[in-house]
């Protein structure tokens, strides 16, 4: 078991023609007040720019950094579980390419607990000058807490055991969206245990090159795909808010007024009060994350 009083812990960063991104966040691991013993960049691309950017930061980099090549499965999934593969510590950190840690992230982990399997930090969202809190997990959620929501659980802003993450067999590399929902809900369902870092110190980036997030039928399909996944052991509230969430999504990727009116009606259908009280509070703010029109 990793002792989290002398965090030793890998970096694995997955990362698809995004050079750009991929600098800034290969900057943020090697500013790290704590430093990682080792950096794993897998792409599944053959990016000539990547290379480059990853050949830079190594030779500049007081530890190694291996890149990687993933010809198997397409997708930050199977990438982080190849690159995990590779790793050597006890412990083992991912980072989106397009997101941002602060440089005291690993050592405001340092001291935790060490009856941990996974220690998971508070996020900041930003996008270009704006920035605005991101969700913040609470400590003690239980699976019946979660599935229905990723509750600032992403694939960016935890530590995990290695015994830990094979126990769970990594990501499920099937699925094309929530695989941070799937892993967390899964890690819970095991009797894993975590604790939270109180702190903004992950930084998630909005932008509109290829991110997963945006609303397209290709994320909508995705979703139905973890609702078979797990159909068996979601609580009913869980289901229907990922309905709900799906059917939103189809809303605004149709062009069709019948199939907008449609999925308004099932949308409203799967929705419950709280939705109702979220989406109010959040509407505001997500007009941060939208380029004017």
């Amino acid at each position: 078991m990793g002792d989290l009083n002398d965090l030793d812990c890998s970096c694995v960063i997955p990362t698809h023609g995004r050079p750009r991104f991929l600098k800034e966040a290969l900057a943020s691991v090697i500013a790290q007040t704590h430093p990682v013993k080792e950096v794993i960049v897998v792409s599944d691309d053959d990016n000539h720019e990547s290379r480059a950017v990853v050949d830079a930061a190594a030779a500049r980099a007081p530890m190694p950094i291996t890149l990687l090549r993933n010809d198997a499965t397409p997708g930050a999934s199977a990438s982080r579980n190849l690159g995990a593969a590779h790793t050597t510590t006890p412990w083992i950190a991912f980072l989106d390419d397009d997101d941002l840690w602060t440089e005291t992230y690993l050592a405001d982990i340092v001291g935790i607990d060490d009856d941990l399997d996974f220690v998971v930090t508070w996020l900041e969202m930003f996008r270009d000058g704006a920035t605005s809190p991101g969700q913040r997990i609470n400590p003690g959620l239980k699976t019946s807490d979660v599935g229905g929501r990723g509750h600032g659980f992403i694939g960016s802003n935890f530590i995990i055991q290695r015994d830990a993450f094979n126990e769970l067999n990594g990501f499920d590399a099937d699925l094309p969206v929530l695989n941070d929902r799937d892993f967390f809900y899964r890690a819970l369902r095991a009797g894993l245990k975590y604790d939270v870092v109180a702190k903004p110190n992950v930084l998630h980036r909005r932008h509109d090159e290829g991110q997963l997030t945006q609303l397209t039928e290709r994320r909508a399909a995705g979703m139905e795909r973890y609702l078979d996944k797990h159909h068996a052991t979601l609580r009913l509230s869980a289901k229907r808010e990922t309905r709900m969430v799906i059917h939103r999504i189809r809303y605004h990727a149709t062009s069709s007024r019948m199939s907008k009116l449609k999925h308004a009606v099932l949308a409203l259908w799967n929705a419950s009060p709280h939705n109702f009280a979220e989406s109010l509070k959040t509407r505001r703010a997500s007009a941060v994350w939208h380029k004017a029109s």
